[in-house]
């Protein structure tokens, strides 16, 4: 075999591991840049097999049909990401559209890995997601009063809560042919709604108050009766089916099934 069949076999050769390693890497571009990435790849391929045939004398254009075999396997490329984004709405093995029937309560981050939902709270199995205005200083800020809250559903005000200064709002019925959610006795709780030195409550609605999703209920806090001396800043947020978080005919639900997100992770940021 001479040299020049050797180095086109070597040149063909690097060419098809450079596509494999391009096509694997390309499961990781970001969607905003996937294109202009396998643009150039495509545009850089073509020029350098034409001027690689053209130095070596190649008539039968054997590296230009590396350009079919690289368009082949974008396309297989773009039929598996169509299967990823299918996959997006499944969550906790439960089918969802891509939006969620409630809102964001109130903009910040997930502090720590106890406040989120199923974290360790004390020995307890924590029941909600807290959302806490500013990480800076343990999340404690001088004036005891953070981000607004809001509600996140249609609904009536069911009970207010003074000594955790807390909100519970029962939402109206869901969709459930939509978004596969209980339907029925959906409550969504908002506490800590106040300040723990004065005991001012910063709460703007009253127990049988109807309410619009979106609507202004008051500000975080840092007001508990159930661990009195916290001092960091946030929002206990939590929805619920039966009487309460706790009621073994229901119970807690994942919050973020309803407002979209990730309540299991510490330092998940939520924006309205």
């Amino acid at each position: 075999m001479s040299n020049n069949s050797l180095l086109k076999i070597w040149i063909v050769s690097l060419a098809v591991l450079a596509m494999a390693v391009s096509f694997e890497m390309g499961l990781y571009l970001s969607k905003r840049d996937k294109n202009l990435e396998v643009n150039n790849l495509v545009l850089d391929s073509t020029q350098k097999a034409a001027s690689l045939e053209q130095a070596l004398g190649i008539k039968n254009g054997e590296l230009s049909k590396l350009d079919t075999t690289l368009s082949k396997e974008l396309n297989n490329k773009n039929d598996m990401q169509s299967k990823i984004d299918g996959l997006e709405g499944k969550i906790a093995g439960l089918e969802t559209s891509r939006e969620h029937p409630f809102s964001v309560p109130s903009e910040g981050t997930v502090g720590t890995f106890n406040g989120t939902f199923g974290g360790n709270m004390n020995g307890f199995r924590h029941l909600g997601v807290d959302i806490w205005t500013s990480s800076e200083n343990n999340g404690a800020i001088s004036t005891h009063k953070g981000n607004a809250v809001y509600s996140v559903c249609n609904g009536t005000v069911s009970n207010i809560e003074n000594a955790n200064a807390a909100i519970t709002i029962a939402c109206d019925p869901i969709d459930k042919t939509k978004y596969h959610l209980p339907e029925y006795k959906v409550y969504t709780h908002y506490a800590h709604m106040g300040n723990a030195e004065t005991g001012e409550l910063y709460i703007k609605v009253h127990r049988g108050q109807r309410v619009k999703a979106g609507q202004e209920l008051g500000f975080q806090g840092d007001k508990s009766s159930y661990f009195p001396e916290m001092r960091n800043v946030h929002l206990h947020f939590s929805v619920f089916t039966g009487l309460s978080e706790t009621d073994k005919s229901g119970g807690a639900l994942n919050p973020c099934l309803y407002i979209g997100g990730d309540c299991s992770r510490a330092g998940v940021k939520f924006e309205r």
